[in-house]
């Protein structure tokens, strides 16, 4: 699978996907975009799928320790009644704030 690259430098892999600015940033340019000032500061972020490398997260499966967007949570989860009821599973929601640069964003 392609790996995206960040939206701001263009040659890092995108993690981190900004909701208002629909940017996809490496943490390093996330860290940087995001600690300019107060109001980017308040700027809601998530992670980006584990699987399509592509959309927002939604959901951690805890089972498969995976974090996925609701397409690939449904696709992975709904296709089998096992996965859907045995994988620990919970609603993700985005972050705010601005991680130190080592640090990964939290989920």
């Amino acid at each position: 699978m392609m790996l995206l690259p960040c939206d701001y430098c263009d040659s890092k892999t995108a993690v981190i996907f900004c909701h208002v600015d629909s940017a996809k940033l490496c943490i390093s340019c996330d860290q940087h975009v995001h600690s300019v000032n107060a109001l980017s500061l308040k700027h809601v972020r998530s992670h980006i799928c584990d699987n399509c490398r592509n959309e927002p997260v939604a959901v951690r499966c805890a089972t498969d320790n995976l974090v996925l967007c609701n397409v690939c949570d449904s696709n992975a989860h709904n296709s089998s009644s096992v996965a859907s009821f045995l994988h620990a599973r919970h609603r993700l929601h985005g972050f705010s704030g601005c991680p130190p640069p080592s640090k990964s964003p939290p989920f």
